[in-house]
Order: structure tokens, then C-alpha cells, then sequence
């Protein structure tokens, strides 16, 4: 019978976490079970879960348009691009994503008051903001747009200066994020969340441009829970799943084939705070790490890739029995 095959889609596998470079090797955690995979395997080079879903159901698909298609059923073929609620707060020279979706804990009217501002904003140009849920908006345009964006993941926490739009379309949508920022800053919304100690939505984040177009249905299994995932699995038929529990109900439930499984959960902070970074890793190293390792010497597992933002490895059954490859230290992991 043919073996099961996974990529392992772990965001913030291998870190960089900023600070961890000035702790000392002592008071870093013993992962072993990473640290042999990590030794055993061959490199591969990070991407993030966004760039690898969007491929997933072909190069031409827009996560942003298959997002929406995920969250409301409907696929109307628009250029579409996330314009996802946002807080920023400003640093000493730059200006700071403090907060973004789930964490603004936006009510329902809030979102469609804020929309319908950014509707009466921009509707000169042709714009249309909408909001299925509160904390995930959307914005469509009549006709594409050549803008190169950056997914708010990768900015969460970060200064957003070097994620701003860019391409030929850059300037257009800098300035509408410009007026944007203005007409938020004392909208009624925001002056009543600032009085009930919430922050406010004071800009948004344009990205994951595109449509819903040249989709192929995927030969692998996706377990996911992601709207992108919900769309496309809509669109092409394809096998979508819950993400497993832990690597020992994967195991347990996954047929012979190829499988992909996205672990996302507690990504933003794991990305910039080495204690909780550590945290996500211990937790991830009982219950992924650990029994991938033993299934692949045991011929449970044909082959691995584990992929993060910041690198990957690719392992088979054979690398994974490579004992004598002393394990990578944690500290030399996530390095920088």
C-alpha cells in the first residue's frame, strides 16, 4: 500500500525571534525531536501559509478573492483584496501594527459603520469595502489592480513602512490608505471604543490581491481551517479537513497519499515574543515533533516536509534514521 506523504505547514517554524539570541544555551529548552529533524533532513527554504495556499489550488489564485468565496459562498469573479481592520500605534520612527482582526474584538455594527465610511470614502474610485465578518473585510475593485502587497502576518507587530503597497498601482492605494487613516481617526466608532478602553480601528491592510481564476483541484488532502482553504476547497472539490488535534489523530485517521496540514494557531505571537515562540515550540514538540520523528522510523510516515516562514526541512524514512547526525541546538535554529 503507498505511504503517507505530509508537508507539515508551521508558520513559525525556526523562528527569527528577536531577543532569543541573547539568552543563554542553558536556559533554552531541549527539543530533541526538532533537533533531529532539523539535523537529519535536507533544508528547504521558507515560505509563508499564505504564498503556499494561494498555490495550492493553482498560481492563479488571489487568496484574498478565495477567502471571500470561503466566507459567503459566492464567487462573482472580482479583483478582490483583503482590507483587513487594523490598529497601529507609532513607534519612535515608524508606525507599528499593534492589533488586527480577531484582537480588536470588533462588534457587528462597528464593522458596518466603519465599512460604510470607507464606502462614502471611496466610492469616487470605484471602491467597494465589505465585511462578512467583523474582523475580516474586503475590498473590490471593477478592475484589477497592479499592487504588490504584503500579508498582514507578516507585519503583525512589526513597523508596517516596508509592507506598504508597491507596483504600479503602490501610490493609489497609499494614498487612499492616507485618507483612510484620517477619516478613522474620529469616526464615532473609535471615539466610543476609546472611551470603553478598546483600541481603535485607525487604518487598514490591503493584501492578497487577485481572483478567483485558473484553479486546479489538488491531488492532496488539506487540513485547514482557513477561509482561503474553505474557498478553494469550494471551487475545486477538493478534500478539506479540520486541522488534526495532534500528530497521533493524523496518524490515526490520514489514508495512504499526500497530505497538507496548516497549524497556524497562536502564530502572531509566537512571530515576536521569544517566552511565547518558546511556548508554541514545547507544545508543538509533544505533540507533532515527537511522533512524526517515530513514524518515520517506523515506516508510518514515507516522507516529511516541515515549512515555516523562516526555513524548512524535507526528511524521508531513510534521512530520519540518520542517528548519528548529533541534533541541531534550539538557540541554532531560530537564530537572528
Amino acid at each position: 500500500m503507498a505511504g503517507r506523504r505530509l508537508p507539515l505547514l508551521v508558520p513559525p517554524l525556526f523562528g527569527p525571534v528577536s531577543g532569543l539570541e541573547r539568552a543563554a544555551a542553558s536556559d533554552l529548552p531541549r527539543l530533541p525531536a526538532l533537533g533531529a529533524l532539523a539535523a537529519r533532513g535536507r533544508p528547504l527554504p521558507g515560505s509563508s501559509p499564505e504564498a503556499l495556499l494561494a498555490g495550492f489550488f493553482g498560481e492563479g489564485a488571489g487568496l484574498a478573492a478565495l477567502a471571500h468565496m470561503g466566507d459567503t459562498g459566492e464567487d462573482d469573479g472580482r479583483f478582490r483584496l483583503f482590507a483587513d481592520p487594523v490598529h497601529l500605534t507609532a513607534g519612535h520612527h515608524h508606525l507599528v501594527m499593534d492589533a488586527a482582526g480577531e484582537e480588536l474584538e470588533l462588534e457587528p455594527e462597528e464593522a458596518a459603520e466603519l465599512v460604510a465610511a470607507l464606502n462614502d470614502l471611496h466610492g469616487d474610485r470605484g471602491w467597494i469595502f465589505s465585511a462578512p465578518l467583523p474582523h475580516r473585510w474586503y475590498l473590490e475593485l471593477s478592475e484589477p489592480a497592479t499592487v504588490v502587497t504584503t500579508p498582514l502576518p507578516a507585519v503583525a507587530g512589526r513597523p508596517v513602512d516596508r509592507g506598504l503597497p508597491g507596483g504600479e498601482a503602490g501610490r493609489t492605494f497609499n494614498a487612499a490608505l492616507a485618507e483612510t487613516q484620517m477619516a478613522l481617526h474620529d469616526h464615532p466608532v473609535n471615539q466610543g471604543r476609546a472611551s470603553r478602553g478598546l483600541p481603535p480601528v485607525n487604518s487598514v491592510w490591503f493584501w492578497g490581491e487577485g481572483r478567483v481564476a485558473g484553479l486546479q483541484r489538488p491531488v492532496s488532502t488539506l487540513w485547514a481551517d482557513h477561509p482561503a482553504a474553505r474557498g478553494g476547497a469550494r471551487a475545486t472539490g477538493a478534500d478539506l479537513r479540520e486541522p488534526p488535534a495532534d500528530a497521533d489523530a493524523f496518524l490515526r485517521t490520514a489514508e495512504a497519499g499526500d497530505h497538507v496540514v496548516l497549524l497556524e494557531e497562536e502564530r502572531y505571537a509566537a512571530a515576536t515574543a521569544p517566552g511565547a515562540w518558546l511556548e508554541v515550540m514545547k507544545a508543538l514538540e509533544t505533540a507533532w515533533f515527537e511522533p512524526l520523528l517515530t513514524a518515520l522510523q517506523r515506516g508510518r510516515l514515507q516522507g516529511l516536509d516541515m515549512v515555516g516562514e523562516a526555513g524548512g526541512v524535507h526528511l524521508t524514512r531513510g534521512s530520519a534514521r540518520r542517528i548519528w547526525r548529533r541534533p541541531c541546538s534550539l538557540g541554532r535554529l531560530a537564530g537572528g
